[in-house]
């Protein structure tokens, strides 16, 4: 490909990108805008290639250019170049992901979101909330989301292990783990008794593991406490489900799309007169994130902090050298705006502390009726 067609090709992928992400409807009016960016990428890749101190290879531009406008409509989006594709599909369709890590992008960092128990990567002490600088010999810091995740699936097919450079959540320091291969975790349900309260963790919400779950479960008079952080494997069709047993009664989860269509996913079970409550923070994602909204809209209690802000089901579709990966369903916030990028709030909202569980303290004292739902 010459150099002017790969310098239209990255202008025109705003295109693809804006009519397949998760913005509004475009205006007549942007076609001339359209023209003036075409213009802007070919003065700008020209410039940069000329006047650094040392000439930038026009891959590398590509691959900053096109990741950087997936990345403007949807954060967890990216471009995949098709050198690299197959192994991008092969990650997003395991039932369980490579040493039982799940990542996703925060602040130019593959942060942790979720570490299965049993796991390879909880065996070697990751945690949710920390960041990955490196994997293998591959810096993963502000570099596409698909070198992360592709350098994971292939160490895991290959049976290898896998040295990571960790950052703790907190930014204290950084430390060296190694992965070992063929511990991807235990994805079934967890319940424990806390004085009267039942602490629930779903690690996986698919409708498999929500039944299995449905025969842990003490009788409706018992409280629930589900804990959703660290929560963002699985399903449209687990999260109902969950909701719908937990509750009772229907369920709906309405993710939208561009243009005003919906994909409703739904559920009915005979009601339970549970209560509920529920805890989330930061590693709430996804399934996650779409079970804790199902249930506040039940009116169900959020206890901790603002979650992470992605509810989207992404899809690949084919482009010039790869494929692109971006949210084509998604839930709207209240000001109906998509959940990408920014979170749920909590209805209590509650700081971790340095000292105990302050998010689950509180969500237990709600549970048991000791305090009415308010902020901590």
């Amino acid at each position: 490909m010459s150099m002017k067609h790969r310098t239209v090709f990255l202008a025109t992928s705003l295109t693809v990108v804006l009519g397949l992400g998760t913005v509004a409807a475009l205006s007549g009016k942007l076609t001339e805008g359209r023209y003036k960016a075409i213009g802007l990428f070919s003065q700008v890749v020209s410039l940069v290639r000329s006047s650094y101190v040392e000439e930038v290879p026009l891959e590398k531009l590509e691959e900053g250019a096109l990741n950087g406008l997936v990345s403007s409509a949807d954060p967890q989006g990216t471009w995949v170049p098709e050198a690299y594709a197959q192994e991008f599909r092969a990650y997003q369709h395991r039932p369980l992901p490579p040493f039982g890590l799940v990542l996703a992008i925060r602040s130019s960092y593959p942060v942790v979101l979720e570490v299965l128990p049993g796991s390879a990567a909880a065996e070697a002490g990751l945690r949710p909330g920390e960041l990955i600088e490196r994997i293998g010999d591959q810096p993963v810091r502000a570099r596409p989301p698909w070198r992360a995740f592709t350098a994971l699936e292939r160490a895991e097919r290959q049976g290898e292990a896998v040295a990571v450079d960790v950052i703790a959540h907190d930014l204290s320091g950084k430390r060296p783990v190694r992965l070992q291969p063929g511990k991807p975790g235990d994805p079934s349900p967890q319940v424990t008794l806390r004085e009267g309260v039942a602490v629930v963790r779903l690690p996986v919400v698919t409708q498999f593991q929500v039944a299995r779950l449905a025969g842990l479960l003490p009788s409706p008079d018992t409280p629930v406490v589900l804990d959703l952080r660290g929560t963002a494997l699985g399903d449209p069709e687990g999260v109902v489900e969950a909701a719908s047993l937990l509750l009772g009664g229907e369920v709906q989860l309405p993710l939208a799309a561009r243009g005003g269509s919906t994909k409703p996913v739904s559920a009915s079970k005979p009601p339970t007169g549970r209560k509920v409550v529920v805890c989330v923070d930061h590693t709430t994602a996804r399934a996650g994130e779409w079970l804790a909204f199902a249930l506040s809209q039940r009116g169900v209690a959020t206890v901790g902090m603002e979650t992470f802000g992605d509810t989207g089901l992404r899809v690949p579709t084919r482009v010039a050298d790869g494929e692109l990966w971006v949210a084509r369903h998604f839930l709207l916030n209240q000001e109906q705006k998509p959940i990408l990028g920014r979170g749920l709030k909590p209805t209590t909202p509650v700081r971790p502390s340095l000292e105990g569980d302050a998010i689950l303290e509180k969500a237990l004292e709600l549970a048991r009726g000791e305090e009415k739902a308010k902020a901590a």
